[in-house]
């Protein structure tokens, strides 16, 4: 492969990734329903959980077995500030 195929596929690829940001700024978030836990302190509501903050973070960690998974798990005490500024 030349250079010059290389150019030509990033350009698409970068061109792609600002079309699918602009889609993804037209499309609403999505609503959540107020789930209801079970504790052992009893049951607390999903909004409960996050008082006033307006947006959810979910990480599904599948543990050791995935690289990715403990990559988020072992830095998360380095941005977990800059998540909670938002």
């Amino acid at each position: 492969m030349s250079q010059q195929e290389i150019r030509e596929i990033e350009q698409k690829i970068y061109q792609l990734t600002l079309q699918l940001n602009e889609l993804r700024k037209e499309h609403l978030a999505e609503e959540v329903a107020n789930y209801e836990f079970n504790t052992l302190n009893g049951s607390v509501r999903l909004m409960d959980l996050f008082a006033h903050h307006e947006q959810l973070m979910l990480i599904h960690n599948m543990g050791q077995a995935c690289r990715y998974c403990t990559l988020w798990a072992d830095g998360i005490n380095g941005f977990l500030p800059h998540l909670e500024t938002v």
